[in-house]
C-alpha cells in the first residue's frame, strides 16, 4: 500500500479531530478523554527519533517533535478544560527515562512553562538530579515561572501601587507588583521596582531577587536596550 509524509495540512487536520472528538465525548455525557501515547500510535511516533524523520517544525529537535502531542492536548482544552493534559504528562515521562540528559530536562521545563504548569515546573525540578538542577537555563526558567506564579496570585496592580504608596518597605507586596510588570512586558516598571527592592530588602530576601534580574535579562535576550541600560545600573549598584 503506497503512503507519503504527512502534509502540515494533514497533520492541522488530525490535531482538530482530537478536539472535535473531545467535543463529542462531551456532549455525549462523558468527564474526560485520555491520550493514548505509546505502543507505537502516532503521539509516539511523532515523538520518537527513530520514527520521525521530518525536516519541518514538526521534527528534528526534541522540542519540534513535541509539538503534535502539545497541539493536541491545546486542541482538546478547547472543548474540555483540564483534560487536556494527558500529552504534557506523556512529555515529561519520556524525559524522566532519561535522568541525566539536560537537554531533555531544559527542553521539558520551557514546554511547561510555555503552558503555564508553574507548580508542575517546582515539583519536576525538585526530582532532577542535582547537576541538571543547578543549570542556569533551568534555574532561569524556575525563577521565571515562580515569578508568573506570584502575578496570577497576586491583587490588582491599582491596590498594589496604592500598598507600596503608603509602604514602600512592603517586600511582598513590591515584588508582586514587579511579576505583574513582567507579565504585562512593563519592563521599565519591573527594572525600577527590583532596584528599588534590592536596596531595601533584607539580605535573606535579595537571593530572588536578583534571580529575578538576571532572569529578565536572559527574557529580553543580550541585544535589547533595556537590558543594555538595567544591567550597567545593576552592576553599577550591585
Amino acid at each position: 500500500m503506497p503512503f507519503r509524509e504527512m502534509s502540515d495540512r494533514d497533520i492541522r487536520t488530525i490535531i482538530a479531530a482530537f478536539g472535535e472528538s473531545a467535543r463529542r465525548v462531551q456532549e455525549a455525557g462523558f468527564d474526560g478523554v485520555q491520550i493514548h501515547g505509546a505502543h507505537g500510535y502516532l503521539v509516539t511516533q511523532f515523538l520518537s527519533p527513530k520514527s520521525n524523520r521530518r525536516g519541518d517544525r514538526w521534527g528534528g529537535s526534541l522540542e519540534n517533535r513535541m509539538r503534535f502531542a502539545l497541539e493536541v492536548a491545546r486542541a482538546i482544552r478547547t472543548y474540555q478544560a483540564g483534560h487536556g493534559e494527558d500529552a504534557l504528562k506523556i512529555l515529561v515521562n519520556a524525559a524522566i527515562k532519561e535522568p541525566d540528559n539536560a537537554e531533555i530536562h531544559t527542553t521539558a521545563v520551557k514546554l511547561l512553562l510555555r503552558e503555564g504548569r508553574y507548580s508542575d515546573i517546582e515539583n519536576y525540578i525538585t526530582h532532577l538530579p542535582e547537576t541538571v538542577r543547578g543549570l542556569d537555563a533551568i534555574d532561569s526558567m524556575r525563577t521565571h515561572a515562580r515569578l508568573l506564579r506570584l502575578a496570577q496570585e497576586a491583587p490588582p496592580k491599582e491596590q498594589l501601587d496604592a500598598l507600596l504608596e503608603g509602604q514602600p518597605a512592603n517586600h511582598e507586596a513590591a515584588m508582586q507588583r514587579i511579576a505583574v510588570a513582567v507579565t504585562e512586558d512593563d519592563y521599565p516598571t519591573a527594572f525600577d521596582g527590583l532596584m528599588k527592592l534590592l536596596k531595601i530588602a533584607p539580605p535573606t530576601e535579595r537571593t530572588f531577587a536578583h534571580k529575578v534580574m538576571r532572569t529578565m535579562f536572559s527574557v529580553l535576550g543580550e541585544d535589547s536596550d533595556l537590558t543594555r541600560r538595567f544591567r550597567r545600573l545593576y552592576q553599577d549598584s550591585f
